[in-house]
């Protein structure tokens, strides 16, 4: 038993290891993108998050365009101001389609 660790230690590992903290880390940012985008959000969806960097699926390309365009530093600011999402200091959008969940 010498060498037993914290519960909240193991789970933190876990979750990890599973890819389950990534799924709750986009859960957050797809949250302040929906607070920041608005309506525009149901358009978008959060591919990956690389090294500060959230990648994000357009459906429209109208919607793209604003978003990219018009937008970005906007959004970005929003989701910088988010606490317990990581450090984020970029946001790029492409355009595709949407994968259902």
């Amino acid at each position: 038993m010498g060498d037993a660790k914290p519960i909240g230690e193991a789970i933190a590992r876990w979750m990890t290891k599973s890819g389950l903290a990534r799924r709750y880390e986009h859960k957050d940012i797809y949250a302040a993108l929906q607070e920041t985008v608005g309506k525009d959000a149901a358009h978008c969806q959060i591919t990956a998050v690389k090294k500060g960097v959230v990648h994000v699926l357009v459906d429209s390309a109208t919607c793209l365009h604003e978003l990219a365009n018009f937008r970005k530093q906007e959004i970005l600011a929003g989701l910088q101001k988010q606490k317990g999402i990581g450090k984020i200091h970029n946001i790029e959008f492409r355009l595709g389609t949407l994968e259902q969940h």
